[in-house]
């Protein structure tokens, strides 16, 4: 069974809790990365990794700085896992003006992220959907319909959580 995380970094390991007790000790709060990621946070991921053997999938916009630059980061940071890559930017040009507004599904199924995600999948996963499992790790919920049984909505002031953690083991565990 292969498993992947999908994680956002703002507010999932970027944390305003940990950017606060960094300004408070008058400690640096980044790095030539950006913001530095909340250890208690990055421990939380380490522990979902080390019991499920999941590989990390970057949802964050700082994707757009490119996967070496991602591969990069995570490495630098000690980071935990291994880094299977970053979902593809979504753009969705035409589909936009044929949406029906005032469909909820419809207007549901242009949830950025959530195309993201299911693109990456449809690329990278195995062809069959019950030889891997998925966890999503985010604050902002813009995810699709069918995603959200997967989806762990994080606090954003203090990051992946133990019980974040716990729900997210049992989801990849399944």
């Amino acid at each position: 069974m292969i498993r992947y995380i999908f994680i956002d970094f703002d507010g999932v390991l970027n944390t305003e809790r940990h950017h606060s007790e960094l300004v408070g000790s008058g400690r640096k709060c980044s790095d030539q990365y950006g913001p530095l990621f909340d250890p208690v946070a990055v421990g939380n991921l380490k522990r979902i990794v080390d019991e499920t053997e999941a590989e990390i999938v970057i949802i964050s916009s700082w994707k757009l700085e490119g996967v070496e630059r991602m591969k990069s980061l995570w490495k630098a940071r000690k980071m935990p896992g291994v880094l299977a890559g970053c979902t593809p930017d979504c753009i969705f040009g035409m589909d936009l003006l044929n949406v029906n507004l005032e469909d909820s599904a419809a207007f549901a199924n242009l949830a950025g992220k959530g195309n993201e995600v299911k693109q990456w999948l449809k690329e990278n996963a195995p062809k069959r959907a019950d030889s891997y499992r998925y966890v999503i790790l985010d604050d902002v919920p813009d995810f699709l319909p069918e995603q959200m049984e997967n989806y762990i909505q994080v606090d954003p002031i203090v990051g992946i959580t133990e019980e974040d953690t716990e729900k997210a083991i049992e989801i990849l565990k399944q």
